[in-house]
């Protein structure tokens, strides 16, 4: 099973809220990425790949939350349109590899608005997701106008190229047949809205590290166990783990100077998550 890595970052959002039917997917401070949208320049089109175990929950997604950094307006970027499709593919092979938006239905034709670095889209039509195949989002923005090259959105690292993009100030893509795009290892920090988790993915943080301990917290709502392992970066996923019900953990016995890779799993009942993972390194 294909690892879910999880970037190391001071931002940090919950992937579930207790009493409200949300998943979010991404803890990142990543900037630069031009996902969903590419502020800076006047025409956008993005597709980004979020895995079933990333999501981990089905039903009617009523719209989506992107998280901004505090500079961003959407001044001249607002026009957005956003298409949602199952794919089987996992990732993007190549320049030209965006999936036909005959596979997508159009979910959200308008103009987004942004308040605290918060873009809340609810969406014209729900998309009924089943939870097995793969989420594909494709997002357009069709302003000629462009804003500062400070507003961008937040994101989160990935192994593989799960994201396309093109951005252009003189042509506006067709997503019909878009230009040769550029891959992306990471995804836009998002929320569904309309959907929940029976068994919260974890979302882990580094808190620190020095040179022979690390300590680490995570948090998934509605949660009481888990599994964790730690090991040398790069290997599979662990067969298992020790069972713990704290939701914090110090390291000790480290080596200074290794790489690690911490691995945690929620536990509910006989149900257990995908492993995630986090990697360091002591100084």
């Amino acid at each position: 099973m294909k690892k879910n890595y999880i970037l190391y970052a001071l931002f940090c959002l919950l992937l579930s809220f207790s009493g409200y039917s949300q998943v979010t997917v991404g803890n990142g401070d990543l900037t630069g990425q031009a996902l969903p949208i590419e502020p800076y320049y006047g025409y956008s089109y993005t597709q980004s790949i979020y895995s079933s175990s990333l999501i981990n929950a089905s039903g009617s997604i009523t719209g989506v939350n992107y998280y901004a950094t505090s500079q961003t307006t959407l001044a001249n970027s607002s026009e957005w349109t956003i298409y949602a499709g199952l794919t089987e593919k996992t990732v993007f092979n190549g320049q030209e590899d965006w999936i036909p938006i005959s596979e997508f239905t159009q979910v959200f034709y308008g103009t987004v608005s942004i308040e605290e670095g918060l873009v809340s889209i609810t969406f014209d039509t729900p998309f009924d997701y089943d939870g097995t195949l793969n989420l594909v989002l494709a997002v357009e923005a069709n302003q000629d106008e462009f804003d500062s090259s400070t507003h961008d959105f937040y994101n989160t690292a990935t192994e593989e190229s799960v994201s396309i993009r093109y951005y252009s100030d003189t042509t506006n893509p067709d997503p019909e047949s878009p230009p040769g795009g550029f891959l992306v290892n990471s995804l836009p920090n998002t929320t569904f809205n309309g959907i929940t988790q029976s068994c919260s993915n974890p979302n882990v943080t580094v808190d620190s590290v020095v040179a022979n301990s690390a300590s680490l917290s995570w948090i998934a709502a509605g949660v009481d166990n888990f599994e964790y392992a730690l090991q040398a970066p790069d290997l599979d996923d662990p067969e298992s783990g020790i069972l713990i019900s704290e939701t914090s953990i110090s390291l000790t016995d480290l080596v200074q100077g290794d790489s690690y890779e911490f691995f945690i799993r929620s536990v509910c009942g006989d149900q257990t998550t995908d492993w995630f993972s986090i990697g360091f390194t002591t100084p």
